[in-house]
């Protein structure tokens, strides 16, 4: 099934919304927002400690267990998982899918193990793509600090080759931006992956969510769409109704 994803992004124990990875905006307790969410009909929850990889810390373990418990939809995190250690306590505290990004690229043996374990299912790839300063795209780890010499396109079938049950990529040059979704380039990673895709970066209205299902994504993923009014205004926690969820499913033919 489609599935449309509000992604939350937490630094330092709140949530926030960055443009392009930086310029981190408080949007609130992490607690409330879930709350708020748990009164919508959310299909799933991407939380993403933008922070604990390039801190050299592990995740926040307390909120992680406090966010698990206060929500009823299925969650998935990441930030700050490198061993297995920390994998294990994720898991056992209700998280039903860890992301990983920057361990991905860099302990193949790490991510191997972790699939033995909790089944490809359990286990999503993130890839941050990002533009260089010749407008040539290239994935990148630690939130976007650090290129990947591998074609992005390349590196994205290494992960689907190494067993991730899905690949979540996160456009950085679109993030926070409401300027659209990169659709070239979304149609592109999906015809040539055969693992389920994650597209997110760059929705400007509901509508556009649309857009990614209708060229292969499985799932489409937002974050200033549910925590805004509108582009340039204030925080609104939200949510599209059933009835426009399955407006903008049978819009993408699905």
């Amino acid at each position: 099934m489609p599935r449309i994803i509000p992604c939350l992004l937490m630094n330092d124990g709140g949530f926030v919304k960055t443009r392009k990875f930086k310029k981190p905006d408080y949007i609130g307790d992490p607690v409330n927002v879930i709350n708020l969410f748990n009164r919508f009909e959310v299909d799933e929850i991407i939380i993403l400690d933008i922070t604990a990889t390039n801190k050299n810390r592990c995740p926040d373990f307390d909120l992680i267990s406090d966010l698990a418990n206060e929500c009823w939809v299925p969650l998935a995190y990441g930030g700050g998982l490198n061993n297995m250690e920390d994998v294990k306590k994720i898991f056992s505290l209700g998280i039903e899918k860890i992301i990983l990004n920057s361990a991905a690229y860099k302990d193949h043996g790490f991510v191997q193990e972790v699939i033995n374990i909790y089944g490809t299912q359990a286990v999503v790839a993130s890839v941050d793509i990002g533009l260089d300063l010749f407008g040539k795209k290239h994935a990148y780890t630690n939130s976007g600090k650090n290129k990947i010499k591998l074609n992005y396109m390349d590196y994205l079938k290494s992960l689907e080759n190494m067993g991730f049950g899905e690949i979540f990529i996160n456009f950085i040059y679109k993030d926070g931006m409401w300027s659209g979704f990169d659709n070239n380039t979304i149609e592109s990673i999906t015809a040539s992956l055969n693992v389920p895709v994650i597209a997110c970066g760059g929705a400007n209205t509901r509508r556009s969510l649309v857009e990614p299902l209708s060229i292969g994504a499985s799932a489409v993923a937002a974050g200033s769409i549910f925590v805004y009014k509108k582009q340039g205004e204030g925080v609104l926690i939200n949510y599209p109704e059933r009835a426009e969820i399955e407006d903008i499913f049978r819009m993408a033919n699905i």
